[in-house]
């Protein structure tokens, strides 16, 4: 890849940027929250998962993993390829990540359903809030998957290059931000 170049933008006052970083603050705050609220109830409990709970799923949530982190790296490419004038090739990054975050859609929401059915009609708090962590999850990449299909369609009408990256940067940042939740979220449901 040739050199990147930082170039003035249209966000030359910041408050794209900020308005972006504020709301992604707030997101923050609301998986912040719901963790703490889980590990209060599981600190309660005999055990995790809960003893009246069968074994939540093992495979889902290292796929879910695995399309986030994928779509994190390649947003990042996309960026740097915008930013070295490769447009066609930060038009091809987007489709990829466009398709990965479909992926991580469904497997997202079979990790919901398979979470959901795990109380077998008896749920209990800490698998209510895991369900509600999830399903918050799962709303931020549906709009994430919104926000490429936003990008995607500007870039066939070619209007991103390196002097307006904005757009492609500040979706890329919501893409690393769901990956540091989800890693979160990962770490503290189904690993610890």
């Amino acid at each position: 890849m040739g050199k990147v170049v930082r170039l003035p933008d249209s966000d030359r006052d910041g408050r794209r940027s900020m308005g972006v970083g504020l709301s992604l603050l707030i997101s923050a705050g609301m998986f912040a929250g719901l963790l703490v609220l889980q590990g209060i109830l599981r600190s309660g409990s005999s055990g995790w998962p809960v003893s009246t709970v069968p074994r939540l799923p093992k495979l889902l949530p290292f796929l879910a993993s695995g399309a986030i982190a994928t779509i994190s790296i390649t947003m990042f490419a996309a960026v740097r390829a915008l930013l070295s004038a490769h447009l066609e090739r930060m038009r091809r990054l987007l489709g990829v990540a466009e398709l990965l975050s479909v992926g991580l859609a469904a497997v997202g929401t079979a990790l919901f359903v398979a979470v959901s059915l795990a109380g077998g009609g008896r749920s209990t708090t800490v698998v209510g809030v895991l369900g509600l962590l999830l399903a918050l999850f799962g709303a931020h990449v549906l709009a994430g998957i919104g926000m490429l299909a936003w990008l995607r369609r500007g870039a066939r009408r070619e209007r991103y290059h390196a002097r307006d990256s904005i757009h492609v940067r500040l979706v890329a940042r919501f893409w690393h931000f769901l990956a540091g939740c989800w890693l979160a979220i990962h770490l503290a449901c189904f690993v610890l």
